[in-house]
């Protein structure tokens, strides 16, 4: 598999990865894809999964990456060296991502039916999400908030998505910076209950993503759905979840097929089985389809799409090892 994530800088810099090795690739202006660097993981029986950027505490750019050891690797790009491996999942990992707000934060979800929140700085498993109110099956994808650094939501094989806080425990994560002892010895806090669990999809939900105060939520039943959870402000877990807009994909009835979107959210990219992408407009209602993108050569599962900052360029990636990169053409 090969997916592509976007550098948060404004350069369109991507990381793609397949089995054991993750390239780090230049998208220039012309619309060529240079190679810069490249990593390949010592066990043999790793396959990655998902790759996200992050940053240390000084601004060194890092790559966390992480797959079916679940062992998560991060790469200072810099010296093209393993910074920390941070073990502790005891299955897959499906997804990472980054906090926007503290990048030197990484979450990611695992088959083992955990979320965990990681300083990659320090190496430090801070807080573990499962338990009694946890996700009963794989978690399949994670998203932070991209304005409360407390909250984020995941989702999973068990048809639901939960929305979780770290507010109460934030404590936690001050001191993972300033600890100095064996990250090992670090007091991990489990955190068993969400504060809010929806029922939107009745399959499995393998992509979700914040969009404001509202979430976007993709399941195998070929549409994007743009719901708002409302929470019940003294009943921590209860509230409801009212579906306002929904984005239809034709021939993308299968799982692990994930959407991105620009960073000022006017539009979400998304492949098909056919090889084709829907881009839909975020800002309109009801839903205006802006373009389809297909090629005669694009007939492959398009697993990813990811989006550059202003959405003028898109990059896909397929099941059978091709790189797709579609720009806009001002007119």
């Amino acid at each position: 598999m090969t997916v592509p994530s976007l550098a948060d800088n404004g350069s369109l810099g991507s990381l793609l990865f397949g089995r054991k090795k993750i390239t780090l690739y230049n998208c220039l202006e012309d619309g060529a894809i240079s190679a810069l660097q490249s990593y390949t993981d010592e066990d043999k029986e790793e396959s990655f999964y998902t790759v996200s950027w992050a940053c240390g505490v000084n601004g060194n750019p890092y790559v966390a990456a992480g797959g079916v050891k679940g062992i998560i690797r991060v790469i200072d790009v810099n010296n093209e060296r393993i910074h920390k491996s941070l073990v502790g999942h005891g299955d897959s990992v499906n997804e990472i991502r980054t906090q926007p707000l503290k990048p030197q934060l990484v979450i990611t979800a695992s088959k083992d039916e955990s979320v965990r929140l990681w300083n990659i700085e320090t190496g430090i498993c801070i807080l573990i999400f499962a338990g009694a109110g946890g996700h009963r099956y794989e978690v399949l994808s994670v998203d932070f908030h991209p304005s409360d650094i407390y909250r984020f939501a995941s989702c999973g094989m068990d048809t639901t998505i939960k929305i979780w806080s770290m507010k109460e425990f934030w404590t936690y994560v001050e001191k993972s910076f300033t600890w100095t002892d064996d990250p090992s010895k670090f007091p991990t806090k489990f955190v068993q209950f969400p504060v809010f669990t929806a029922s939107v999809h009745t399959n499995y939900v393998d992509c979700n993503r914040w969009f404001g105060d509202f979430i976007l939520s993709k399941s195998v039943d070929k549409e994007i759905v743009l719901w708002e959870p409302q929470l019940k402000e003294n009943s921590p877990g209860e509230g409801t979840s009212d579906v306002m807009l929904r984005y239809p994909i034709p021939m993308c009835d299968i799982w692990f097929i994930k959407f991105s979107y620009d960073l000022h959210f006017n539009s979400v990219a998304i492949g098909n089985q056919e090889g084709k992408i829907y881009v839909w407009d975020l800002k309109t209602c009801p839903p205006v389809l802006i373009t389809k993108l297909s090629h005669n050569q694009s007939k492959s599962v398009i697993r990813q799409t990811a989006m550059s900052v202003d959405g003028s360029t898109i990059l896909a990636c397929c099941e059978d090892g091709t790189i797709w990169r579609w720009d806009m053409i001002n007119k």
